[in-house]
């Protein structure tokens, strides 16, 4: 309803199609732009497919996270229970670098390598941080040590 100035009446003005559909679906795209906004992968490349394809991947994980999110509103788990999208983002991220590893029983007997770390005695350093929960009970293994030379961690 639009009102005039001059006579103060309420002239009934009919809308567009056009512009109804556009107010119907203008929501999805500022939610991305905002999502985007958040967490970027702020990696500068001066080569466009690297950009574009950074741009896809934040583009696959903001979605997958959308669809996380109806998936547990549908079976009624609560927003508060549900990772914010960075939290979401490490996860992913933890999950996507241990693809591939398993922490299987191996079968037969122990070898040297295995004995001689069993035994060995572990030089004294500043300590590292437990893994999450998750990656610790999800049978994965940690990543492999290529090198036992003792040198500091931030070269």
């Amino acid at each position: 309803m639009a009102v005039t100035i001059f006579f103060l009446k309420r002239l009934d003005i009919p809308c567009p199609k056009i512009v109804e559909e556009y107010n119907m679906h203008m929501g999805g795209v500022d939610l991305m732009d905002s999502y985007l906004g958040r967490y970027r992968i702020r990696i500068k490349s001066q080569k466009w497919y690297m950009r574009l394809f950074y741009h896809l991947l934040d583009l696959a994980v903001i979605n997958l996270w959308v669809l996380l999110k109806k998936n547990c509103t549908a079976k009624g788990i609560p927003e508060k229970q549900l990772p914010n999208l960075g939290e979401f983002r490490n996860i992913l991220a933890d999950a996507l670098c241990n693809v591939g590893t398993s922490n299987g029983v191996k079968r037969g007997r122990p070898s040297n390598v295995d004995l001689e770390r069993k035994h060995a005695k572990k030089p004294k350093g500043l300590g590292h941080p437990a893994p999450c929960k998750d990656i610790r009970t999800d049978g994965v293994e940690h990543w492999p040590i290529f090198s036992n030379r003792l040198r500091c961690k931030i070269p």
